[in-house]
């Protein structure tokens, strides 16, 4: 063989290495380009689920605050009821009624009678000190009503505010804050 052929069998045999190497470089390419492609859908695919995820949660929150926002609009209610309801009876400009008690004393016997008023200074309530000392009488039948309707508000205030409370409590639990 002379060296012209040498050459072109040089020739023919770097083409085919060449060839060869584009092929397999190819088949590289086809394969990247695939697993891009299939990366490139699944972000895709995860950014649209991420995106109706936030939307249901922005929702959510959204709900949750219209819910916070009524519970504040409901106690600023419910303050301003009881407000109304204890200023309903004063008249305008009074100040808030008071309610006063009065202690009467009277002397007692020491004696057998466990400490009862003695009978001519207890009808008269006149609170004089004697030797044998002095006890603390009841509030008078019209001061005891006056007390006893007192108390009575109070405690129905109370029940009202506890309740107002606990509604609100069980409202924050469904809402998931304290």
């Amino acid at each position: 063989m002379a060296i012209k052929d040498w050459i072109i069998v040089g020739l023919a045999v770097a083409l085919l290495a060449a060839l060869g190497t584009g092929w397999v470089y190819k088949g590289r390419y086809d394969a990247v380009s695939l697993a891009l492609d299939n990366q490139n859908e699944a972000i895709k695919r995860r950014n649209d689920e991420a995106r109706t995820k936030l939307l249901a949660m922005t929702r959510e929150r959204d709900d949750a605050q219209l819910l916070v926002n009524a519970m504040k609009g409901d106690i600023a209610t419910m303050k301003k009821e009881f407000q109304d309801a204890l200023e309903k009876d004063r008249p305008a400009g009074a100040p808030a009624p008071v309610v006063r008690v009065r202690v009467v004393q009277a002397s007692c016997d020491a004696g057998g009678s466990g400490g009862a008023p003695t009978s001519g200074s207890a009808g008269e309530g006149q609170g004089r000190d004697s030797a044998a000392g002095t006890s603390v009488r009841l509030l008078p039948e019209e001061n005891s009503r006056r007390l006893d309707a007192a108390l009575n508000d109070v405690e129905l205030l109370s029940r009202d505010f506890n309740t107002a409370r606990r509604e609100r409590d069980l409202c924050y639990a469904a809402v998931g804050k304290k």
